[in-house]
């Protein structure tokens, strides 16, 4: 039996008002999903536990439509995910000393550091979140029978929590990855603990019905292990939001080209060491640096970044502001002179694309994109879509097309209008639906 109005039970850790790019594709579907009438709950962490800012703002329209129950973490005794407090939150400061650790502290902490190196588990992930999400998402059942569960991975707590709403309710289930489980570009385990983690993936995911995910890459590598029923919906950008953005500069009139990097650099996947060598080189050609560019890098600050900006003594020239809000981050994209994407460095990963990457393609600003893959899926993209340049990961390509900028050339900027209206996020939310209601009433024919 056909339904035109679903009742569709979204389970994500990240939501805002956290400030995570993970919960920006989860907002979306809410936001588009409720305005094609359908019902939606979304059930998420108590998320003023996690480590990340909360200044991202949820419409009111959204807030009207969406019902969002924030379930809490576990008490820390039964789980291994203990976080600090919130450091972003103002009431978290304190100026009680710090107690010495203990023996068996430091214990913990190399059983943590070891099971994180060698079986590719994030430690610090709410595992155990899935048991309260399960009962709160019973409950709501009881008073709101949903039709279909979409989670979104990570962390597995999500699949953990969909699977055993599957088992007990049997219904349709979408298995969503915005990044892989088992063979994780990031956290990725050695051999025992991989395929360990692979089995226990198989028998999570294994009664769900459909598969998303965000890239061709990930699509394939699905498909080689649940079959064809995986569909590809990238993470998009929502074009509505550029309304937002405040009439003023976001940097003064000074003369200085900026080149603006926004969101997380993972370390030993993406290396911006090249373009602080390309800066290095315009010094020898005579250009001052230090009066013409300005590096910015936006996001979360890494000791691995602001180490190099010291190595390469360009603390006048590149530098780290740290979390922005997102309407402020939106006004960076849009006046600074050009994008700085760095792609990912291991050629396996050339399908990679981070969520950040379509909001540059949206900007309205060139993307330069640092990489050694012009069959990359962001080369690709950039070139498809007419909105940057691909420069090869060697410093003086870098410092040849930097020193254009500077010399006042413009950067090719040609934008596909129609290519890029395909990765904006109702586009992409609303066609991820009708995959998934097309599924859905196959299955209830």
């Amino acid at each position: 039996m056909n339904k035109d109005k679903l009742k569709i039970l979204i389970v994500s850790c990240y939501f805002p008002p956290l400030n995570v790019i993970g919960g920006m594709r989860v907002y979306f579907w809410a936001k588009y999903w409720s305005k094609m009438g359908h019902e939606i709950c979304v059930v998420t962490i108590k998320n003023d536990v996690l480590d990340s800012p909360l200044n991202l703002p949820i419409d009111a329209d959204v807030q009207a439509r969406v019902r969002i129950e924030k379930v809490p973490l576990p008490h820390k005794m039964f789980d291994i995910y203990t976080p600090k407090q919130n450091r972003y939150l103002n009431n978290t400061t304190t100026n009680k000393p710090k107690k010495p650790p203990t023996i068996l502290g430091k214990l913990i902490k190399k059983i943590k550091r070891a099971v994180n190196k060698y079986s590719g588990i994030d430690i610090y992930s709410p595992h155990l979140w899935a048991f309260p999400a399960v009962k709160r998402s019973l409950e709501i059942y009881e008073q709101w029978p949903f039709d279909i569960i979409v989670s979104t991975f990570g962390p597995p707590a999500t699949h953990l929590t969909a699977s055993m709403l599957k088992r007990k309710l049997n219904v349709f289930w979408v298995a969503d990855y915005r990044d892989l489980w088992y063979g994780n570009y990031y956290y990725s385990g050695k051999w025992p603990f991989s395929f360990i983690e692979k089995c226990i993936e198989s028998f999570v995911v294994k009664k769900a019905d459909f598969f998303t995910t965000v890239s061709s890459l990930f699509c394939e590598q699905l498909i080689a292990r649940f079959g064809n029923k995986v569909a590809t919906f990238e993470n998009g950008f929502d074009t509505e939001s550029l309304e937002k953005i405040a009439a003023g500069r976001a940097f003064p009139d000074d003369g200085k080209v900026r080149l603006v990097y926004i969101g997380q650099l993972y370390r030993e996947k993406q290396n911006p060491a090249r373009l602080f060598e390309a800066i290095g080189i315009l010094k020898n050609r005579g250009i001052s640096v230090e009066q013409r560019i300005e590096i910015l890098f936006y996001g979360h600050p890494d000791t691995f970044v602001t180490d190099m900006i010291t190595k390469y003594n360009l603390d006048t020239v590149v530098k780290v502001p740290g979390f922005i809000p997102r309407e402020k981050t939106l006004q960076v994209q849009r006046d600074a002179d050009m994008l700085i994407f760095i792609d990912w460095q291991n050629l396996k990963d050339t399908g990679m694309i981070p969520g950040k990457f379509f909001e540059y393609m949206h900007s309205g600003t060139p993307i330069l994109n640092i990489s050694s893959a012009p069959n990359s899926v962001p080369s690709k993209l950039i070139e498809t879509t007419g909105v940057g340049i691909t420069v090869a990961n060697a410093p003086e390509p870098l410092a040849d097309i930097i020193e254009e900028v500077v010399q006042g050339k413009k950067v090719p900027y040609n934008p596909a209008k129609d290519i890029l209206a395909r990765y904006t996020r109702k586009y992409l939310s609303e066609k991820m639906l009708e995959a998934i209601i097309e599924r859905f009433n196959k299955r209830q024919a």
